[in-house]
Protein backbone atom coordinates (compact mmCIF):
# COMPACT_ATOMS: atom_id res chain seq x y z
CA UNK A 1 0.00 0.00 0.00
CA UNK A 2 1.33 3.44 -0.91
CA UNK A 3 0.50 6.68 0.83
CA UNK A 4 1.22 10.04 -0.64
CA UNK A 5 1.42 13.18 1.39
CA UNK A 6 0.74 16.44 -0.36
CA UNK A 7 1.49 19.87 0.91
CA UNK A 8 -1.67 21.93 0.26
CA UNK A 9 -0.22 25.16 1.55
CA UNK A 10 -0.93 27.65 -1.18
CA UNK A 11 0.82 30.87 -1.91
CA UNK A 12 -1.24 34.04 -2.06
CA UNK A 13 -1.00 34.02 -5.87
CA UNK A 14 -2.14 30.39 -6.06
CA UNK A 15 -5.10 31.13 -3.74
CA UNK A 16 -6.04 34.13 -5.92
CA UNK A 17 -5.92 32.00 -9.10
CA UNK A 18 -7.93 29.25 -7.45
CA UNK A 19 -10.57 31.77 -6.32
CA UNK A 20 -10.80 33.18 -9.83
CA UNK A 21 -11.29 29.64 -11.19
CA UNK A 22 -14.03 28.95 -8.64
CA UNK A 23 -15.71 32.28 -9.44
CA UNK A 24 -15.64 31.52 -13.17
CA UNK A 25 -17.16 28.07 -12.67
CA UNK A 26 -19.87 29.43 -10.36
CA UNK A 27 -20.53 32.29 -12.76
CA UNK A 28 -20.94 29.86 -15.67
CA UNK A 29 -23.31 27.71 -13.62
CA UNK A 30 -25.35 30.80 -12.69
CA UNK A 31 -25.45 31.86 -16.35
CA UNK A 32 -26.57 28.36 -17.39
CA UNK A 33 -29.31 28.44 -14.74
CA UNK A 34 -30.42 31.89 -15.89
CA UNK A 35 -30.54 30.78 -19.51
CA UNK A 36 -32.66 27.78 -18.52
CA UNK A 37 -34.95 29.89 -16.31
CA UNK A 38 -34.97 33.10 -18.30
CA UNK A 39 -37.86 35.30 -19.33
CA UNK A 40 -39.40 36.23 -15.99
CA UNK A 41 -43.12 36.71 -16.24
CA UNK A 42 -45.17 39.18 -14.25
CA UNK A 43 -46.49 36.25 -12.20
CA UNK A 44 -42.93 35.12 -11.38
CA UNK A 45 -42.01 38.58 -10.11
CA UNK A 46 -45.26 38.89 -8.12
CA UNK A 47 -44.64 35.48 -6.53
CA UNK A 48 -40.95 35.93 -5.77
CA UNK A 49 -40.79 39.67 -5.04
CA UNK A 50 -44.29 40.93 -4.26
CA UNK A 51 -43.01 44.10 -2.56
CA UNK A 52 -40.90 45.00 -5.59
CA UNK A 53 -43.46 44.19 -8.29
CA UNK A 54 -44.52 47.77 -9.07
CA UNK A 55 -40.93 48.98 -9.22
CA UNK A 56 -39.99 46.14 -11.61
CA UNK A 57 -43.13 46.76 -13.67
CA UNK A 58 -42.30 50.47 -14.05
CA UNK A 59 -38.77 49.56 -15.17
CA UNK A 60 -40.23 47.18 -17.76
CA UNK A 61 -42.64 49.83 -19.06
CA UNK A 62 -39.82 52.35 -19.44
CA UNK A 63 -37.71 49.70 -21.19
CA UNK A 64 -40.56 48.95 -23.61
CA UNK A 65 -40.91 52.66 -24.39
CA UNK A 66 -37.18 52.97 -24.96
CA UNK A 67 -37.26 50.03 -27.39
CA UNK A 68 -40.35 51.51 -29.04
CA UNK A 69 -38.52 54.79 -29.65
CA UNK A 70 -35.68 52.74 -31.14
CA UNK A 71 -33.04 54.35 -28.97
CA UNK A 72 -29.87 52.25 -29.01
CA UNK A 73 -30.63 48.80 -27.60
CA UNK A 74 -27.54 48.81 -25.40
CA UNK A 75 -28.60 52.17 -23.98
CA UNK A 76 -32.14 50.93 -23.25
CA UNK A 77 -30.79 47.78 -21.60
CA UNK A 78 -28.36 49.73 -19.40
CA UNK A 79 -31.11 52.11 -18.29
CA UNK A 80 -33.29 49.10 -17.47
CA UNK A 81 -30.50 47.43 -15.49
CA UNK A 82 -29.87 50.63 -13.53
CA UNK A 83 -33.59 50.82 -12.77
CA UNK A 84 -34.03 47.23 -11.50
CA UNK A 85 -30.87 47.43 -9.41
CA UNK A 86 -32.79 49.73 -7.03
CA UNK A 87 -34.53 46.62 -5.75
CA UNK A 88 -34.24 46.36 -1.99
CA UNK A 89 -34.76 42.66 -1.47
CA UNK A 90 -34.71 40.97 -4.86
CA UNK A 91 -31.26 41.51 -6.27
CA UNK A 92 -31.10 37.98 -7.70
CA UNK A 93 -34.26 38.65 -9.72
CA UNK A 94 -32.96 42.07 -10.75
CA UNK A 95 -29.67 40.52 -11.88
CA UNK A 96 -31.47 37.81 -13.86
CA UNK A 97 -33.84 40.30 -15.50
CA UNK A 98 -30.92 42.51 -16.46
CA UNK A 99 -29.11 39.58 -18.04
CA UNK A 100 -32.31 38.51 -19.80
CA UNK A 101 -32.75 41.80 -21.64
CA UNK A 102 -29.12 41.81 -22.66
CA UNK A 103 -29.12 38.18 -23.85
CA UNK A 104 -32.64 37.91 -25.27
CA UNK A 105 -33.60 41.51 -26.08
CA UNK A 106 -32.44 41.66 -29.69
CA UNK A 107 -35.60 40.19 -31.22
CA UNK A 108 -37.88 42.35 -29.06
CA UNK A 109 -35.87 45.43 -30.03
CA UNK A 110 -36.18 44.62 -33.73
CA UNK A 111 -39.93 43.91 -33.40
CA UNK A 112 -40.43 47.24 -31.61
CA UNK A 113 -38.74 48.96 -34.56
CA UNK A 114 -41.06 47.27 -37.05
CA UNK A 115 -44.11 48.41 -35.07
CA UNK A 116 -42.79 51.98 -35.07
CA UNK A 117 -42.12 51.83 -38.83
CA UNK A 118 -45.61 50.43 -39.45
CA UNK A 119 -47.26 53.15 -37.34
CA UNK A 120 -45.45 55.81 -39.39
CA UNK A 121 -46.88 54.31 -42.57
CA UNK A 122 -50.40 54.07 -41.16
CA UNK A 123 -50.65 57.58 -39.76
Amino acid sequence: MHFFVFDFTLTAEARRRLQISVDVVLGLRLLQFMLEKSQFSKKDVKDVCPDEYHMFNNCCKAHDLCYGEQLAQMYCDEIFCDCVKHSEGCMSVAFAMCKDVKVFGYDAYKRAGKVKDLSKKLF
